[in-house]
């Protein structure tokens, strides 16, 4: 790879990549550089192909509002498009030379998000449009990172939640993206309800039926997509995240704690919601999973978290093995599960040493 090509594809000074590669902020990985963190103009997870020439831009960060009124007025006008938010982990989807690459929101190539997009969504898509750049979500239980069951999905469906242009990272509009999505038979995230800027009553009424059902929360969008979208998440959201972080607590700090907690105060406010019962949800949510944590080092079982991949090609199995120990991550992989389809689902412990080895420290009497 020429870091001079690299640098004229990024648009970039020369001097300025070279320095970005010697910081480590720009990694160089199987083929292609990726963004570690947002620098130069460039969103984390940008990626740049060496062979295609092709550069990816990251997903944009998309900012969050605690009150809905005046939160959603203050930055909208006319109509707002309220979409559903999914509980699962971003995925970038578009063509690099000839390949279609699967980059998670860091700009990782993933082989089983790959093996997943290739039987969902073919290659049709990709082959047409070629300067686009398809986001979603990969959302269901037989998911590696991020898993759920909250959609009725079997084992893992692609959602898309937006399309861009792949040079300027420009959105389609929403109308635009829905007419691509369902001309190519994709999935699309849910869209809720179109309201006035105004109308925040009808929000509230959508993010409590969905905290009723324990989905994760909403993201509202100017239907042009001239102004940028911004998310609002519901207590049920929250406090999976809180029951989640505290359950492998040393993995978690303050930075993906304290936020959920705050979010719990002002939407506790906004919502007039009952303090004893939303303080009971919060208590549990902490403490239940931090007591569990506890008594499973007292029996002395390792803190391994559980989750499952599904494929019907066992290769891609030990693709993500050696992915997952490439990105450091230590897991332990069980024998495989041949299903009536002819798939294979393959249960995984990811070990979870630093809350293992903190437990055990702990209980023998350690300091904290």
């Amino acid at each position: 790879m020429t870091v001079e090509e690299a640098a004229e594809a990024l648009s970039l000074p020369l001097f300025r990549l070279e320095g970005l590669l010697e910081r480590g902020t720009v990694a160089e990985r199987d083929g292609y550089l990726r963004f570690k963190k947002s620098v130069a103009g460039k969103e984390r997870g940008t990626a740049y192909f060496e062979e295609a020439g092709d550069v990816v831009r990251g997903f944009p960060k998309i900012r969050r509002i605690l009150m809905l009124d005046p939160g959603v007025p203050n930055r909208f006008e006319g109509e707002v498009v309220v979409e559903e938010k999914m509980n699962g982990y971003n995925v970038r989807i578009a063509r690099a030379g000839s390949e279609t690459v699967a980059l998670t929101r860091g700009g990782v190539r993933c082989p089983y998000t790959e093996h997943w997009v290739h039987r969902l969504m073919g290659e049709e898509a990709f082959s047409d449009l070629p300067e686009l750049v398809i986001c979603g979500e990969m959302v269901g239980p037989d998911n590696p990172y991020v898993v759920s069951d909250a959609y009725g999905v079997e084992s893992v469906q692609f959602f898309v939640f937006d399309v861009r242009r792949k040079g300027s990272n420009e959105p389609l509009p929403v109308d635009e993206r829905r007419e691509l999505v369902e001309g190519y038979g994709l999935s699309g995230v849910r869209e809720l309800a179109r309201v006035g800027a105004g109308e925040t009553d009808e929000i509230r009424e959508i993010v409590e039926d969905l905290d009723s059902r324990g989905r994760e929360g909403v993201v509202m969008k100017d239907p042009a997509m001239d102004l940028d979208p911004v998310k609002y998440t519901t207590s049920s959201g929250n406090c999976k995240d809180l029951r989640y972080a505290f359950r492998y607590f040393q993995e978690y700090g303050a930075d993906f704690i304290y936020p959920r907690a705050v979010r719990e105060g002002f939407q506790a406010v906004e919502f007039e919601a009952d303090m004893d019962e939303r303080a009971n949800r919060l208590g549990r949510a902490i403490l239940e999973p931090l007591a569990e944590t506890a008594v499973a080092g007292r029996k002395g079982e390792r803190i391994l978290e559980p989750v499952s991949v599904r494929v019907f090609d066992l290769s891609v199995v030990e693709e993500f093995e050696r992915h997952l120990r490439s990105t450091g991550v230590d897991a332990i992989f069980r024998e495989p599960e041949e299903l009536d389809d002819g798939s294979y689902r393959v249960r995984i412990d990811r070990v979870r040493q630093g809350t293992d080895d903190k437990t055990a420290n702990l209980l023998a009497g350690g300091f904290w």
